[in-house]
């Protein structure tokens, strides 16, 4: 029996004999196809017609032979049979792209109908053999044009930020283009430009440049490289004239173009301003707070700033909060740009100062800038935007100037009088975060009553110790604080003294109407706005039990002011989703006590809006603003200046229609002539 390897043997032994059967009839037919050729050679002059038939049947024998498919097309050729010639020698090139003859030949063949091909092809017949004659003559033939060439060139100047100036260390472009509109083709077209008047510390990256060829109907494009240096270019005018010329004379008219270059500006880096977000949201840094420092980190040159990083250096006492950063890479910074950096700290009970430093780093080290920020405790924080020079066109090399927005806020510095009330007493609540989802937040309660402790205190005169500060509070503050239905002696009540105090109360927060009664309250941060009658704080008692308060303690003064609407529609939406606030209207209680006033943001059917630029309640912002202008123009602060100051036509409600598209009017009801601050004697 035969063995698995022999059967393996026998297969493998047939499969050759297989191949070498084809390959055996392959070279057969190849060999009597090279006979059938060699007879059509000997005949073609005398009998072309015999040696075309030889050789077409020659070239089915032997499809691949690359000399009968060029023997054939010789033989089309001289039957005049032009299509047929010109196929088979494009099928030569095909199969062998450095066939020389073929080349030759066909570039000759179609030099009538389609002269830039057969110019191609004739220079790529000459690469294959630079010493033949007969190729040389072909692409003589080729290059001598039957019709002009007509030129047009339209040159252009680019720089690389696009603003029409060439400045010191930028890099421009020459850019050239040469359109043929002629019906000739256009060959070897040199271009040349030139600097007309030299520019110390620029150059061309190249002198010239050579198109080979535009045949009627195109263009070429070619572009120059523009090199300046950094330190030596100068301000002045760069003038480059491009002359182009062409093989037989068809070249276009010459160009001059001209732009202007910029000496090198070095930008100016700086902490242009600070902003803080404290945690007790008063606006002034305590220690042991954790508080949000903002950087603001700018380019006051006029020259491009590179690479630029920041690094906060932390100064003894002061520690990095949690896993905030304190490097930054800020990339580039164009002339008048800024970029905002931002990282927390704490101070330990041992610190007496805040130092910490901003180290500013640019990729060229002369560039570099260190400053110590200006940090201080128990002090509000604020920077006012420094005016700054940049360039308004680089192209007319003009200056102006331009402010740089402010991180800080203008009225979070209250201006400070020396008054002095030991025993006003003051109530000053902001509800910002609200415990139920169906009440949104109110963003800048906090900061609308941290703010206005502190006017309290530097600008009306009110000891810190006489001031009920709550954030958050809940309906439990509140009882505690006004008392309920059946004591008004709360925390207020105990801190008036008779016929000594003034009161001024705060509140900034949700305030909401009762959907069946139209009762308003004050919201507590933990009110229910579908059981409003049980978990606010009505408005209606605190007024009965202030006016039992003002009666037995018998107060100089009361001032409430309130930055809250009562409609159930807050600027961040329905209060009470329940019900529509259409049509809703608030009944607003009356107070009848002497010498009192109540200062309300809105009209009692009005939304009370924010203002996020300077991160307070619209209306708390301008009542602040009032009371700072008012005072710094050292004139007495009254309920009639307030009230002038709300009503002004750049105050609340032209600011709420800017930003919101919505009216809101502040009110002010009872006494005008009351006195908040004495003016300058």
């Amino acid at each position: 029996m035969r063995t698995r390897l022999q059967f393996k043997l026998i297969l493998l032994f047939s499969f050759i004999t297989i191949l070498l059967g084809v390959s055996g009839s392959l070279a057969a037919d190849c060999n009597l196809a090279a006979r059938l050729a060699g007879e059509a050679t000997k005949m073609a002059a005398d009998n072309p017609s015999e040696a075309v038939k030889k050789l077409e049947m020659a070239q089915k024998l032997c499809p691949q032979s690359i000399a009968t498919s060029y023997n054939l097309a010789m033989v089309y050729n001289q039957q005049g049979q032009y299509n047929k010639a010109v196929a088979q020698l494009e099928d030569v090139i095909r199969k062998s792209p450095k066939h020389g003859k073929a080349l030759n030949a066909l570039a000759y063949l179609i030099y009538d109908s389609d002269q830039t091909r057969a110019l191609e092809l004739a220079q790529r017949a000459v690469a294959t053999d630079r010493h033949n004659k007969s190729f040389k003559d072909t692409l003589a033939k080729a290059q001598t044009p039957k019709y002009p060439a007509i030129l047009n060139m339209v040159v252009a100047l680019i720089d690389s930020n696009g603003n029409g100036v060439l400045q010191a260390g930028e890099r421009g472009t020459l850019q050239v283009t040469i359109a043929n509109t002629g019906m000739g083709v256009a060959q070897d077209i040199m271009i040349n430009p030139e600097v007309s008047s030299p520019v110390p510390g620029l150059r061309l990256a190249a002198k010239q440049k050579t198109i080979s060829s535009i045949p009627p109907g195109e263009s070429r494009t070619v572009e120059f490289s523009i090199l300046t240096e950094e330190e030596n270019l100068p301000t002045d005018k760069m003038i480059i004239s491009v002359k182009v010329t062409e093989k037989y004379g068809n070249e276009p008219d010459s160009k001059i173009i001209a732009m202007r270059t910029k000496a090198h500006d070095p930008p100016q880096l700086m902490v242009a301003d600070l902003g803080i977000a404290d945690t007790s949201e008063n606006g002034q840094i305590e220690p042991q707070e954790i508080v949000e420092i903002t950087a603001r980190i700018h380019n006051a040159g006029l020259g491009e700033a590179r690479g630029v990083k920041a690094r906060v250096i932390l100064g003894e006492n002061v520690f990095k909060a949690g896993d905030t950063e304190t490097e930054f890479n800020i990339g580039s910074l164009a002339a008048n740009a800024y970029h905002d950096i931002v990282f927390s700290v704490y101070t330990s009970k041992r610190a007496t100062d805040i130092p910490i430093s901003v180290s500013i780093i640019e990729e060229r080290a002369k560039f570099n800038k260190q400053e110590v920020l200006d940090l201080a405790f128990n002090r509000p924080e604020k920077n006012a935007p420094q005016e700054i020079l940049v360039a308004s066109s680089m192209a007319a090399l003009a200056l102006t100037p331009l402010a740089l927005p402010g991180l800080s806020v203008d009225v979070d510095l209250p201006p400070k009088t020396g008054q002095h009330k030991p025993n006003a007493v003051a109530v000053v609540i902001g509800n910002k975060d609200y415990e139920n989802p169906g009440i949104p937040g109110v963003e800048y309660a906090n900061r609308d009553a941290a703010v206005m402790k502190q006017y309290l205190i530097d600008t009306m005169g009110f000891a810190d110790h006489n001031i009920i500060f709550m954030q958050n509070a809940q309906t439990n503050d509140f009882l505690k604080v006004f008392g309920d239905n059946n004591d008004h002696r709360g925390d207020l009540y105990n801190l008036a003294r008779k016929g000594k105090s003034d009161l001024f109360i705060f509140y900034s927060g949700h305030g909401a109407p009762d959907s069946n009664t139209g009762q308003v309250y004050l919201l507590p941060v933990g009110a229910d706005p579908n059981s409003i009658k049980f978990t606010g704080y009505s408005l209606d008692l605190l007024y009965a039990n202030l006016q039992k308060i003002g009666t037995e303690k018998k107060v100089k003064s009361l001032a409430m002011v309130f930055d809250a609407c009562f409609s159930g529609v807050s600027s961040a939406g329905p209060i009470i989703k329940s019900a529509s606030s259409i049509g809703m209207r608030p009944k607003m209680p009356i107070l009848a006590l002497p010498n009192s006033a109540i200062i309300t943001s809105s009209s009692e059917d009005q939304i009370s809006s924010w203002y996020k630029d300077k991160r307070h309640g619209l209306f708390t912002y301008f009542f602040l603003k009032g009371i700072k202008d008012t005072v710094e123009a050292g004139k007495p602060l009254t309920l009639a200046s307030i009230k002038s100051n709300l009503e002004d036509v750049d105050s609340v409600n032209d600011f709420a229609y800017r930003l919101h598209k919505r009216n809101q009017n502040p009110t002010i009801v009872v006494d005008m002539g009351m006195v908040l601050v004495e003016g300058k004697k």
